[in-house]
């Protein structure tokens, strides 16, 4: 079976690091704009992964006021 990978650029915003994320990845995952991400890994596995993950309380992203929708 053989694995696909994308490849993001990481940008500086501010004191932050940036990371795109890449179309087909955001598609799969099915991410919108104002959603948030959870990332894992296991250092002695050298295992990394990234979903999707709704902190209690949060909006919906369609109810979010950060997006880059202008009205």
């Amino acid at each position: 079976m053989a694995t696909e990978y994308f490849i993001a650029k990481v940008y500086r915003q501010h004191n932050s690091l940036v990371i795109v994320v890449p179309q087909p990845v955001a598609i799969a995952l099915n991410l919108r704009v104002g959603e948030h991400m959870v990332f894992t890994w296991q250092n002695s596995e050298g295992r990394f992964k990234a979903s999707k993950f709704k902190p209690e309380g949060v909006k919906d992203a369609g109810d979010s006021e950060h997006t880059n929708k202008q009205d």
